[in-house]
């Protein structure tokens, strides 16, 4: 794992913690499909509900870099009751109330944040998304149906 091999996957949207660690590449060395990993286990980020706990490599302070784009930290994720907390950036921690874990369901739920107001739920910190104009009527249409079908059926 070269330093110029480890830019290159992070500027093809590789997080920086699988860019360095030794199971990625060991992936990569075997042509394995994506997500290039050698790791047995479930492994990954805090979106999708991990803080990269089969890790191999040469980073020790995970909360020091952004995990998504290695810029300096603001915020430090625990997910649950983890031990390992993880490093995310101003720019990229709505990511964790935006996106959804593939395994575990909503975010909100499984994370804390620490920053200089203190060790907080996520939603403290970030703000819902707000809805388009156009979600918002979809929403509301189908809370419409929904209720006409339980007139019907009752």
């Amino acid at each position: 794992m070269h330093p110029d091999d480890i830019v290159k996957e992070i500027a093809q949207g590789v997080s920086p913690v699988c860019a360095t660690c030794t199971k990625y590449w060991q992936g990569r060395e075997k042509n394995l499909p994506r997500p290039q990993c050698t790791t047995i286990t479930s492994c990954g980020s805090p979106i999708a509900g991990d803080t990269f706990s089969q890790y191999e490599g040469i980073i020790t302070d995970f909360t020091r870099w952004c995990f998504v784009c290695a810029s300096e930290s603001d915020f430090a994720v625990q997910v649950r009751d983890d031990e390992r907390v993880v490093g995310v950036c101003k720019g990229h921690v709505r990511l964790l109330n935006e996106l959804e874990a593939s395994e575990v369901g909503s975010q909100a739920e499984l994370l804390m944040l620490a920053s200089a107001k203190g060790r907080l739920p996520l939603l403290q910190l970030i703000p819902k998304p707000k809805k388009s104009l156009f979600q918002a009527i979809a929403e509301t249409e189908a809370e419409f149906q929904a209720e006409e079908r339980r007139q019907l059926q009752g």
